[in-house]
């Protein structure tokens, strides 16, 4: 199951089959799209499908934000599967809900700019 969330019209939602509709009057930037439980849509971390958010962005007219289950083991993974033009992480670099963990968060780094220099 998928949220969106940083759009400033009504009109724009992600449907119950991943569908993106970008209101005619979307003013945001960017939009943030976020993996979460299907059983508790106010949890996050949930595993990202990437082949349902590529159809997502090849939908959108703009720039998109993937959120949902991010750690150092995956950045990467889903950066490339994705080619998302921004990657939010929360649950995945936290020691305990609200608290982020440094370590987590260098590892995290230290991946993303060992993907970068490989390029």
């Amino acid at each position: 199951m998928w949220s969106v969330s940083g759009n400033t019209s009504a009109g724009t939602y992600i449907d119950q089959n991943g569908l993106l509709t970008v209101a005619a009057d979307e003013n945001a930037s960017a939009l943030t799209v976020t993996a979460v439980s299907a059983a508790d849509a106010a949890k996050s971390g949930t595993a990202i499908d990437t082949g349902l958010f590529n159809r997502i962005k090849a939908k959108s007219s703009k720039p998109l934000i993937v959120a949902g289950g991010i750690t150092s083991d995956n950045v990467c993974d889903v950066a490339s599967r994705t080619g998302a033009d921004w990657i939010d992480v929360m649950t995945g670099v936290e020691q305990s809900p609200g608290v982020k963990d440094k370590t987590k968060i260098e590892a995290l780094l230290t991946r993303c700019r060992q993907a970068v220099q490989t390029k």
